[in-house]
């Protein structure tokens, strides 16, 4: 039978054990918000000013035009105007531009005359995102500028309504994230990263450094049971964990400005499932750690490097080999990702999030018998 008075006595010492350890406190409630102002601001997908070099041979009221829509379109931000190809070249070698706009010498002439007029656009390929992204933003431009002139060709020509008779307008519309704010999107994943960073390892950290002070043999000796101190000592991290939900979406939501569109309750009470589970996969990390850098090692390849890789944060699961697919399956901070992503963005509710809530529960099962198990083993 499980003495409530045993346990309370070891999360009381817990406690005190944190309150007195400043390293603990500082990672425990400063290290969250230093993440997510570093990987907030540092981590985006919006690109903008990309650093463009001119070459107008034409030199003429359209090319300017052209020129002007793409630096008013504010994805583009022209450094330099040249006369030659090695010129714009030297500002790619040295990092200084990575979009290169030609125009030849009669393209003007070309778009009065209607014949078919070509731009040049040469990428920097070294930086393959910002070469992709770049590409749809020049193509919106220049199919922009092109739908003008057929609709000014056409109304020159007596046609009335002009506008209605370009064959196909595409409308497009964006749910959820209206403003496509990269901000929206990565704030839920870097706040499923916090928690799994910070709930793994400072549970493993606090009872490796227990068991080689030899604090922890003391607690063996007496009459208290393994599972009495496992609960004991992993109730104040379910506390912390929480505070650190709390502080973590409060300055998400006021900081950066992300919008939390489903219900508050819901948000903790999952994040609450999750953090039991990375509590369960630290106390397991500390039965397979002899000290402290073990477990740090140890920690940091269970909880960072799959929470940024393997669960959708910055790389989508769909566009990985099928067999990293499969590992994904046993990252918790996919399903939580989703969970957050759901309630920050569309405003879901259980109904739709509970195959998600039910792998974070499995999973946190699996990882508190582990854990169990095995510290049972160690201490008795």
């Amino acid at each position: 039978m499980i003495d409530i008075r045993r346990i309370t006595s070891i999360m009381q010492k817990e406690f005190f054990h944190i309150m007195r350890d400043t390293r603990t406190l500082v990672i425990t409630f400063a290290l969250p918000i230093v993440m997510l102002i570093l990987y907030g601001y540092a981590l985006t997908f919006d690109i903008k000013n990309i650093p463009t070099v001119v070459r107008d041979m034409d030199n003429k009221p359209i090319t300017r035009e052209i020129v002007r829509k793409f630096e008013a379109s504010r994805y583009f931000k022209v450094v330099a105007n040249v006369e030659s190809y090695s010129d714009a070249e030297k500002y790619f070698l040295s990092g200084r531009a990575n979009v290169i706009i030609n125009f030849d010498r009669g393209f003007a002439q070309d778009v009065l005359s209607g014949k078919k007029a070509t731009v040049q656009v040469i990428l920097d390929g070294a930086d393959a995102n910002t070469a992709t992204v770049s590409i749809g933003y020049i193509n919106g431009i220049l199919q922009d500028y092109t739908k003008s002139i057929i609709v000014s060709t056409l109304s020159r020509s007596g046609v009335k309504n002009a506008e209605n008779m370009i064959p196909i307008d595409a409308k497009t519309r964006v749910w959820y994230n209206e403003s496509l704010r990269s901000m929206n999107f990565l704030v839920p994943g870097i706040i499923s990263m916090v928690l799994m960073i910070l709930a793994a390892l400072i549970t493993s950290l606090s009872i490796v450094s227990e068991k080689t002070r030899g604090t922890m043999e003391q607690l063996i000796v007496t009459s208290i049971r393994p599972v009495e101190i496992m609960i004991g000592k992993l109730l104040p991290y379910v506390l912390i964990g929480f505070l650190d939900v709390v502080l973590c979406v409060a300055f998400g939501s006021t900081v950066f400005g992300v919008p939390i569109k489903g219900s508050i309750m819901l948000l903790f009470i999952e994040s609450t499932i999750f953090i039991f589970g990375s509590l369960g996969l630290g106390l397991f990390i500390s039965t397979i750690s002899d000290n402290q850098e073990n477990a740090v090692i140890i920690g940091m390849m269970t909880t960072m490097l799959p929470s940024i890789l393997l669960s959708g944060f910055v790389f989508p699961i769909e566009g990985m080999p099928w067999i990293i697919q499969l590992i994904t399956y046993v990252v918790p901070a996919r399903y939580f990702l989703t969970i957050l992503r759901g309630i920050f963005l569309k405003g879901v509710g259980i109904a739709y999030l509970w195959p998600d809530t039910l792998m974070l529960i499995a999973f946190g099962c699996v990882m508190i018998a582990l854990s169990a198990k095995r510290f049972s083993k160690r201490l008795d």
